[in-house]
């Protein structure tokens, strides 16, 4: 998108401000869905005793 924006003849300094927003957008999209994935997944992985669960 960068290099796209400056081939266009936008400002440089704007092309790099957009493709921070693209990229923080992308980690914090990871970062959710990382920590949303570990707390739905976690009743499944351990007991109430706080043991691993073994697959059946």
């Amino acid at each position: 998108m960068m290099s796209g924006q400056i081939i266009a003849g936008a400002s440089p300094v704007q092309a790099v401000q957009f493709q921070l927003l693209v990229l923080f957008l992308l980690l914090t999209t990871a970062s959710i869905t990382s920590i949303m994935l570990g707390f739905l997944s976690y009743p499944t992985i351990f007991n109430k005793r706080m043991q691993i669960v073994r697959g059946k």
